[in-house]
């Protein structure tokens, strides 16, 4: 393996897909860094939708987190983000 292939491989962004996990069980995840650091995924939906809309603007869907805020704005428009 070539160093310039090491370093594409490093630099590569695996994306996941969690469209097959449901809702209720990505609300029950905790975040594990940052300021939000051992919240769940649900109750970051319920008391920080400000943070939510941040999160759901600035960052592509790849991320359990941000495809988790994306479906819960689908399913529940109008409530929280």
């Amino acid at each position: 393996m070539s160093t310039t292939t090491t370093i594409t491989n490093l630099n590569e962004k695996k994306v996941y897909d969690y469209t097959q996990t449901s809702l209720t069980q990505m609300a029950d995840w905790s975040i594990k860094f940052g300021k939000h650091k051992g919240t769940t995924f649900g109750e970051l939906l319920t008391n920080h939708p400000d943070y939510c809309q941040w999160i759901s603007a600035n960052f592509d869907g790849g991320d359990a987190l941000v495809q988790f805020i994306n479906r819960s704005v689908v399913i529940n428009v109008g409530e929280g983000c």
